[in-house]
């Protein structure tokens, strides 16, 4: 952005935003309508830079580019009266409470005495009660004007300097004048002098002298003269010097504020210029119910702003009407005009007061009554009978205000001596210093000048003052475009979140609002031209002969009786489309919502509306009839091009069907022509088939021959196998008999370890049974002994409580006795003086007689009060008795605690209704003291010494309780010792549960050693079992091997089967026009595979039984290593059994799929149902067994003997 002087526009911002509080600290006050009134009034104006016009334009931007470089503040009308005084409910301005609220290092700084000082040790502040009560946030507010202030460099010395002329200010108000015979009005109060003279660097005597006598000039000035002044004079003079230093102060800090943010206009180059936003924040519409000076100027320039807005609302409307020949509403009602020419007219109340001040005995009464001589005839000036001679009234546009005139001349004057101004110029304080040396040259000016006397005297009045800052404010807001914001306080109590509506309303109807809102109401806010309405409604005229009329009349609008004419018929038109919002008035005649001028056509809200309204639903009618045009030309492209496309779709979907068809025909051809070659091909596979089944049978004839050969060989070598067995098993049978032996033996073996082991086990059982029995009851003693101890400090407590409500009873007892003495000293005294005043004389009988009467009506009082008394110490010892019963009940009953909280819960109610009964009579006794309080008085001595007494007697009960606090002391050792004596029990329980587990783990190590002896003899004879079982596995080795060779010459010649069934089965399939194979082939071949699945079953069935005697066997053997040993041998039959089903299952699988693939073409679904069927049957039964095989797991103990084995039979197996 622009810069000045380094200064960017976002710090001007800143720092115009951050000015508020200094205008808030030095500018506003807490008044009776508001904690933070403006007592000033401010016109900001910010400063802004336009780009050239040409810059704009080049860049495309309607609205030029600018950028905030400064801003000005004006000020009017600071209310310097308050700084001097203010009302009870008021405060000054905010500035002095927050020095006050400064903190005590940096008020010493400014000044030594300062820091201790309050709101109160200051007469200008002190004369309010709203102090600083509700404005705790003082300090606060200091912190942020400091901040602020130091924003604009003003601190250090500078801030030192400005705030010690603010305490100047206040000390000022603490000097007080008296008046002597010889010397005159002098000023009493020394140390408040010697303090100002101290901080302005002025002699005491020069200070007095300027503030308590004035100079008089001579016309030739050779003799002047020093007049002493009265000192109500004098006091005016140091008030007038007050406000003049606390203004001087503030246009300082104004003209400080605006050399940092205003900008040098005259630096502009290259086609720049400046435009300007104007903030003006004025005081608003006052009405007091004492009304001074300062009230008159505020409403004074809220008439002239008033003008402004009526003058830019309402005058320009005014003119436009009465130039369109309209009648409206009544502007006077909003016109200020008269209230102008009243205040500031020639002869106004404003020349008077300066008239009136240019006399030298002018005078408040004097001014009314000129004014209400010279304006009798004026509305706007109220004259009543019941007025005072200097209270006068005016009717201002908000509301009537009566004005008090006394003061208005001093105040309008508001001019210090020029010997007391010359004193304040040489004050060290640069601020002050500096405001009254400009002060001074600007008499001086006035003097050199050749203007008339009394036209220098009324340009330094305050009223005259304000009058040209208005008029300059009004020329600036004149060449402006002005925006009003109202300020509309919600209630008077000052409450948030809460609307008051009379309130509300009054101040909407002192602001001129209400009036402005029903003008408006009552006038036209939009209007037409006739040609433009003719132009933009015609086509709402119904008649198309009346539309041409119309055309006719607007284009022969020059003539003037044409021009009538058209009016007319506009207003005929607008009559009849506009009807339905006119209004019917009380007399029957209808009002219509518009106007007819000159030239134009005037409309009330909603009558344009309504003609918008009606040409739109012209309109409307026929756009939809456009519109359904329209849609229906699409709608027909739609669907035409929806056509075309489904018939495209319907074509291509017709090719192909036609085409599956035809394909489906060549298919059922080929099918049939398919047919017909197989059944040639099949008759010819017949005639072949037959021919060779006859040489196959030859063949197989000399085969099977071969084959029953083979077959009683394989059943002689069944026979031998067989008798092999036989002897096998023999020795299998007597090896069993060896195991069954062993087996009793071990299990003997097992008995009685298992007896010993059970033995072991009860004698563990009992000792630790006794162990849980002995920790059982080591913890039931520690609870016993802390229940008794709970049980004993709940004793030692409730003592201490009856103690301490015995010792409260004990001191009110005291008490008393102490009023009752009291009282009866005051009885001996007034019955002494009852005495004196009988030997004083007769006619103090009467008295007397009174006294007397008096007296007994006391000595009764207080007879019954000591009865009361008595009464009270019976029902105390009572309690006490009653206590003591209840204290042996609990030693007696320490074991039942609940019986004794019962006790304790009576006992505390009647403690509570004793408390209620103490009370009641120290309420009495607060009454009796009450009316008795001046008797007490004259006998203060005598109090004191029974003062004394309950001293001593205090003292005493506290020597009694510290006595009762040792003897806590003592049985909280005892409880100590003890716990100390559990502790040590509760340790010698824990050493013997110590030595029982040491026992218990040395008989365990005895019984796990016995065990591992038994299991290492049992280890031995295992070793002994395992060699004869080595032995007979070798032999079933060696017939394993045997078993292996003749499967493999089975599975050799099945293979040679199934490759002669594949070769036949390609044949077949070569052949295509071969007959098929019969029904008798087929099954001939299903019946061979159910005969070798049945062999299978048997043979499973066999290894089954096999398995289930081993698996018995194992289950009877003892120890684990021989039944693991026989699990392995289990397991390695059962792994051969399981690779020669293997085998086998292959050799179907292979054949079935020969079959599937063949039976395809002569019964697919049944053959391939029942072949698959059965194989799943035979998986599943291998599956199961491989189940079983896998759940015997052999034990640890012998992982390497497994080992061994699983070696061997893989062995086996290849």
């Amino acid at each position: 952005g622009v810069e000045t002087d380094h200064v960017t526009a976002q710090e001007i911002i800143s720092r115009v935003c951050k000015s508020s509080p200094i205008f808030e600290a030095f500018g506003n006050a807490k008044t009776a309508r508001n904690d933070n009134s403006s007592r000033f009034g401010k016109f900001i104006q910010l400063q802004f830079v336009l780009e050239p016009e040409d810059a704009s334009i080049n860049a495309g931007r309607v609205i030029p580019y600018t950028d905030l470089v400064g801003s000005k503040c004006t000020t009017y009308l600071l209310e310097k009266s308050r700084v001097v005084h203010h009302a009870e409910t008021e405060r000054s301005y905010h500035i002095f409470y927050q020095l006050l609220a400064a903190p005590t290092n940096v008020k010493r700084a400014y000044f030594d005495g300062f820091e201790n000082m309050t709101v109160e040790d200051f007469a200008f502040l002190a004369g309010g009660g709203a102090g600083g009560a509700n404005f705790d946030d003082d300090e606060e507010s200091w912190h942020a004007t400091c901040a602020a202030l130091k924003l604009f460099k003003m601190d250090g010395e500078h801030l030192t300097e400005l705030m010690q002329a603010l305490i100047i200010v206040l000390q000022l108000g603490n000097l007080r004048f008296d008046e002597e015979e010889a010397v005159g009005t002098i000023i009493s109060s020394k140390v408040e002098l010697e303090a100002i003279s101290k901080m302005t660097g002025l002699a005491p005597m020069e200070l007095e002298a300027s503030l308590t006598s004035k100079l008089l000039r001579t016309p030739g000035g050779s003799d002047d003269i020093y007049v002493k002044m009265s000192v109500e004079a004098s006091q005016e003079a140091r008030d007038a010097l007050a406000k003049d230093v606390y203004a001087a102060v503030f246009h300082s800090i104004v003209e400080s504020m605006n050399e940092f943010t205003s900008f040098d206009e005259d630096s502009l180059t290259g086609g720049q210029s400046v435009g300007h936003i104007s903030l003006l924040d004025i005081f608003g519409f006052e009405n007091f119910s004492v009304n001074r000076f300062e009230q008159f100027c505020i409403n004074y320039a809220n008439e002239k702003l008033h003008n402004k807005y009526v003058h830019d609302n309402f005058d320009m409307v005014k003119e436009e009407y009465e130039e369109q020949g309209i009648d409206l509403y009544d502007f006077a009602l909003v016109d200020n005009s008269s209230v102008l020419e009243l205040l500031e007219g020639k002869g106004g109340l404003i020349s008077s007061l300066n008239e009136e001040c240019l006399r030298p005995q002018g005078t408040a009464e004097n001014f009314v009554l000129k004014n209400k001589t010279h304006h009798k005839d004026s509305k706007r000036l109220i004259d009543r009978k019941l007025h005072q001679k200097t209270e006068f009234g005016v009717l201002h546009f908000a509301s009537p205000v009566e004005y008090d005139a006394a003061g208005f001349l001093e105040r309008n004057m508001d001019r210090i001596s020029d010997d007391l101004a010359a004193c304040a110029a040489k004050m060290k304080n640069r601020f002050i210093r500096t405001e009254f040396e400009r002060l001074l040259a600007g008499r001086s000016k006035d003097v050199t000048e050749a203007i008339s006397p009394n036209k220098k005297r009324a340009r330094s009045y305050v009223v005259e003052k304000f009058r040209e800052q208005l008029h300059v404010l009004m020329d600036a807001m004149m060449g402006s475009r002005t925006r009003y914001i109202r300020c509309i306080k919600p209630n008077s109590e000052m409450i948030p979140k809460l609307l008051d509506h009379n309130t509300t309303m009054y101040q909407l109807q002192c602001s001129g609002l209400i009036t402005a809102i029903q003008i408006s109401r009552e006038s036209f806010p939009s209007s037409l031209s006739y040609g433009f309405i003719l132009s933009r409604y015609t086509m709402l005229i119904d008649d198309e002969e009346s539309q041409d009329a119309v055309l006719a009349a607007q284009g022969v609008s020059d003539d003037e009786d044409a021009a009538t004419a058209m009016r007319e018929q506009v207003k005929r038109l607008l009559a009849s489309w506009l009807l339905p919002l006119a209004k019917r008035n009380r007399d029957g005649s209808c009002t219509l919502p518009f106007a007819c001028g000159r030239t134009k056509v005037f409309f009330k809200p909603g009558g344009q509306e309504r003609l918008e309204y009606l040409r739109r639903t012209y309109f409307g009618k026929f756009a939809s009839v456009i519109q359904k045009h329209a849609r229906r030309q699409t709608a027909v492209r739609s669907f035409q091009l929806k056509k075309r496309n489904a018939l495209a779709l319907q074509s291509f979907g017709r090719m192909v069907i036609a085409r599956q068809r035809l394909l489906t025909s060549c298919v059922a051809v080929t099918t049939l022509t398919a047919w017909y070659r197989g059944a040639v091909a099949s008759s010819s596979y017949r005639e072949s088939k037959n021919a060779a089944i006859q040489i196959q049978s030859v063949l197989r004839g000399c085969a099977g021959r071969e084959v029953a050969t083979c077959i009683r060989m394989q059943n002689a070598a069944t026979s031998l196998a067989c008798w092999m067995r036989c002897n096998t098993a023999v020795q299998i049978t007597n090896g069993l008999r060896r195991e069954r032996a062993a087996t009793k033996l071990q299990s003997l073996a097992r008995r009685r370890s298992a007896i010993i082991e059970s033995r072991a086990r009860s004698t563990f059982v009992q000792r630790e049974n006794a162990a849980i029995k002995i920790q059982s009851v080591a913890r039931v003693l520690p609870a016993r002994l802390n229940y008794g101890k709970s049980l004993y400090a709940v004793d030692v407590l409730q003592r201490a409580v009856r103690h301490m409500q015995q010792m409260g009873i004990l001191k009110r007892n005291l008490s008393a006795l102490a009023s009752k003495a009291r009282a009866n000293n005051k009885l001996a005294m007034i019955q002494s003086d009852m005495e004196a005043a009988k030997k004083a004389g007769e006619d103090a009988n009467a008295a007397l007689e009174s006294r007397n009467a008096m007296l007994l009506e006391m000595e009764e009082l207080m007879r019954n009060m000591a009865d009361e008394m008595e009464a009270l110490r019976e029902r105390n010892q009572e309690l006490e008795n009653t206590v003591e019963v209840k204290e042996q009940v609990n030693r007696e009953l320490a074991s039942r605690l609940e019986k004794s909280e019962a006790g304790a819960l009576k006992t505390r109610s009647r403690v509570a209704e004793l408390q209620k009964i103490n009370e009641s009579l120290a309420k009495k006794v607060f009454e009796f003291k009450g009316e008795n309080t001046q008797m007490r008085r004259s006998y203060q001595n005598k109090n004191m010494q029974l003062n004394h007494k309950l001293t001593v007697a205090e003292k005493k009960l506290e020597t009694i309780e510290a006595a009762r606090d040792a003897q806590v002391a003592g049985l909280k050792d005892d409880l100590k010792e003890q716990q100390k004596v559990a502790a040590q029990e509760s340790a010698a329980l824990r050493q013997e549960k110590d030595l029982v587990e040491t026992r218990r783990q040395t008989d365990m190590a005895k019984a796990a050693k016995e065990l591992k002896d038994t299991q290492e003899s049992h280890h031995a004879y295992l070793k002994q079992i395992m060699e004869v079982l080595e032995k007979t596995q070798t032999a079933r080795e060696e017939e394993a091997k045997r078993i292996n060779e003749e499967l493999k010459n089975i599975r050799k010649k099945k293979n040679d089967q199934i490759v002669a069934l594949h070769h036949d089965i390609q044949r077949l399939k070569s052949q295509q026009e071969a007959p098929p194979v019969s029904q008798e082939r087929v099954d001939l071949i299903r019946s061979k595979f159910e005969t070798e699945a049945e062999s299978r079953r048997r043979r499973s069935a066999q290894v089954d039984d096999v398995v289930q005697d081993l698996y018995r066997l194992a289950d009877a053997t003892q120890p684990e290593d021989v039944g693991g040993l026989i699990s392995d041998s289990v397991e390695l039959l059962h792994h051969l059994y399981r690779i020669e089903e293997d085998s086998h299952c292959k050799n179907d699988l292979k054949c079935i799929e020969s079959i599937e693939i063949y039976t395809e073409t002569v019964k697919p679904d049944e053959s391939i149902t029942k072949l698959k069927n059965r194989l799943l049957d035979t998986l599943e039964q291998v599956k199961t067994l491989q189940g079983q095989v896998e759940e015997l797991k052999p034990c640890k103990r012998c992982a390497a003997i497994d080992a061994r084995i699983a070696s061997r039979s893989a062995a086996v197996g290849m």
